[in-house]
This record gives structure tokens, C-alpha cells and sequence, in this order.
């Protein structure tokens, strides 16, 4: 198990190099925006559209027809990819964090524990989105996968931009909510949690029916 996940971060080590670059520049432009989670947001995108890249890698390289041959089981083939996803988003989450309060810290801001809880929040959206992207990938492929990823990411964000656009005062409602409660953090995250359950349980049959 922790060979196959082992193997992942070998295939995406020199991307995770470039998403650091692009990250600490990100987090130099962040310095100059007045908003507690964009960073966050941003990195947990990058976080998913990683992982996509690897789903691309072993559909390209027919990954799945050599993973039948050696002594694992397709349950445990999934399995491994979702403990992969988790550590891979922990890491984003830390690095994120670090540089969102390096940020606040050269702004003059001050540090609080709904800080911490608005910075949690963006770690769940992506493990949602990667409970959506998963079960896709493994059904329909890594391109309709990435349409999955577009729409559950790019809807939401067309409809904010919209609200922002003609309903000014949303904006001055969305920062009153930017500092989210610890109630509502556990609560995402026990939601997250159900669709990862779900999710795993869709991937495992689905990968247990497809022909290699």
C-alpha cells in the first residue's frame, strides 16, 4: 500500500516543484489582496488539478492493464489513491497555511482561532471536489474527469462572480462570513467526510466491474 502511494509522489515530484514556485509567487501577489482565503482556495484547485495530472499519467501509460498483474487488489489500487489524495492535500493545507500567515503577518493583521477555521475550510472543499473527480476518472476518464473538476469548481465561482456583479451588497455579506465558526468547519468536514465514504465505495465498484 505504501509503495503505491509512494510511487504517486515520484510521478508528480516535479510538479509539486512547480506548484511550490507558482505558489510562493501567488503568495507575494496575495500580500496586496485584502482577502483571508483566496490563497487557501487557490492551492486546494492546484491540489486537485495535481492529482488529475497523475489520473492522466497512468491513463496514458495504461497504468490500470500492469496494476492487474501484480499481487493487489483493486480495492486496495483505489484505496491507495484516496490515502495518496489526503496526504497530498495535508501538505498543500501546510504550505498554504504557512504562507497565508506569513501574508497576514506582513499586512499588520492579526492572528486569531477564526482564522484558523476560515484556513480549514478550503482543504475540505477540495476533498469534496476530489470525491467528485475520483469516481469520474475511473468511470468516464481522465477528460471527463476534468470537465467534473470545471464544472463543480467553475460553477460556483461563475455564480459568485455574478452575485458580486449585480448584487453589490453580497460582497459586504461575504465578508461578514469570511471568519467561519468552528460549528460550521466540523460540520464541512463531517459532510466531507460521508462523500469520501461514498465516493471510495463508488471508485471500489467501479474499478472492480472495468475490464483491463
Amino acid at each position: 500500500m505504501m509503495g503505491l502511494i509512494w510511487k504517486d509522489f515520484l510521478v508528480i515530484k516535479k510538479t509539486l516543484l512547480y506548484m511550490l514556485v507558482v505558489a510562493i509567487l501567488f503568495g507575494g501577489v496575495y500580500t496586496s489582496m485584502d482577502s483571508n482565503y483566496f490563497l487557501t482556495f487557490f492551492l486546494s484547485i492546484m491540489t486537485v488539478s495535481i492529482l488529475l495530472s497523475t489520473l492522466s499519467y497512468y491513463e496514458f501509460y495504461h497504468w490500470d492493464r500492469y496494476a492487474a498483474t501484480l499481487p493487489v487488489s483493486r480495492p486496495k489500487l483505489v484505496i491507495a489513491k484516496y490515502l495518496g489524495s489526503y496526504i497530498l492535500f495535508f501538505i498543500g493545507a501546510v504550505f498554504a497555511a504557512w504562507l497565508q500567515l506569513g501574508a497576514m503577518y506582513f499586512r499588520g493583521e492579526s492572528f486569531t482561532v477564526d482564522t484558523v477555521a476560515t484556513m480549514a475550510i478550503a482543504p475540505a472543499i477540495g476533498l469534496i471536489g476530489t470525491a467528485v473527480v475520483l469516481p469520474c476518472s475511473y468511470r468516464f476518464g481522465v477528460q471527463k474527469s476534468r470537465l467534473a473538476m470545471l464544472v463543480f469548481y467553475g460553477v460556483p465561482s461563475l455564480l459568485l462572480v455574478l452575485a458580486l456583479r449585480f448584487m453589490p451588497d453580497a460582497f459586504a455579506r461575504l465578508e461578514q462570513v469570511q471568519m467561519m465558526p468552528w460549528q460550521m468547519v466540523v460540520g464541512l468536514y463531517a459532510v466531507t467526510a460521508v462523500l469520501q465514504g461514498v465516493s471510495i465505495l463508488i471508485s471500489v465498484r467501479v474499478m472492480e466491474g472495468k475490464e483491463l
